[in-house]
């Protein structure tokens, strides 16, 4: 559970963008917003199982997307290593 400061906070949001964000995840069934009875300023928003699933995925893809260009940057130092002991070769 959250509050919407240590959502803006964990997330990088704008404060400004907030409401329209956690609308659509509610809307989508990723998050769920409890408010107190007592007191309906107070709001906690929590993960749903759905959203756990959703988070995963997108762990999933990041995390793949990263190994790419890992895999990119380890190859454009192999080919710069070739190249610079090509032109050792020509001198």
């Amino acid at each position: 559970p959250c509050t919407p400061y240590e959502l803006i906070n964990k997330l990088g949001l704008a404060k400004s963008n907030l409401a329209l964000i956690t609308a659509s995840m509610i809307k989508d069934k990723l998050i769920v917003k409890e408010q107190e009875s007592f007191d309906k300023r107070n709001i906690i928003y929590t993960i749903t199982e759905k959203g756990r699933e959703y988070i995963k995925e997108v762990i999933k893809i990041v995390d793949n997307n990263i190994n790419k260009q890992l895999r990119y940057t380890k190859n454009a130092e192999k080919i710069n290593e070739l190249v610079k002991n090509l032109n050792e070769l020509l001198n």
